[in-house]
């Protein structure tokens, strides 16, 4: 085999990695916005399903992430050495695979953001509720020891 022919072979399986990559990350979104869904409604089962998905995906983009190391690694020589429309080629999937990343964060960070302000409400409720707790029992809305009605005689 040439080395033309080991650039080509080595940049067409990048772009079929990077492809890949892609899916993952498409997946990756699905599992997010299905995230959102679960979490307005409230549903720990399904989230924790979620959750279980996205760790395998993420497992299946290290695994992925490790075939392209090396190709990753010698890209700049490689790049130069091709066509320029096979560099064309793997721009654009490199583009699309970063625009759908972007999306992916972007969600994963307002999702974020939502947890926290849910776990702020849920503390908020909870010291409401204590609070209201204690007054009651400040002002005999609970009492302590029994009524005389309730003591024997």
């Amino acid at each position: 085999m040439t080395a033309i022919e080991t650039d080509l072979q080595k940049t067409r399986g990048f772009i079929k990695d990077l492809e890949q990559a892609e899916q993952i990350y498409r997946r990756l979104l699905g599992l997010t916005r299905n995230q959102s869904d679960v979490l307005r409604s409230g549903v720990s089962p399904e989230l924790l399903e979620l959750a279980r998905a996205k760790e395998e995906e993420l497992g299946r983009l290290a695994e992925l992430e490790a075939r392209m190391g090396p190709t990753r690694s010698v890209w700049t020589e490689l790049r130069d050495r091709i066509s320029q429309e096979l560099r064309t080629e793997v721009q654009t999937v490199v583009s699309r695979v970063e625009l759908v990343l972007q999306e992916l964060i972007q969600m994963e960070e307002q999702e974020g953001r939502s947890l926290s302000l849910k776990r702020d409400e849920t503390i908020a409720q909870i010291r409401r509720l204590d609070s209201a707790r204690k007054v009651r029992g400040a002002y005999g809305g609970t009492p302590t020891t029994p009524s005389l009605l309730d003591q024997k005689e």
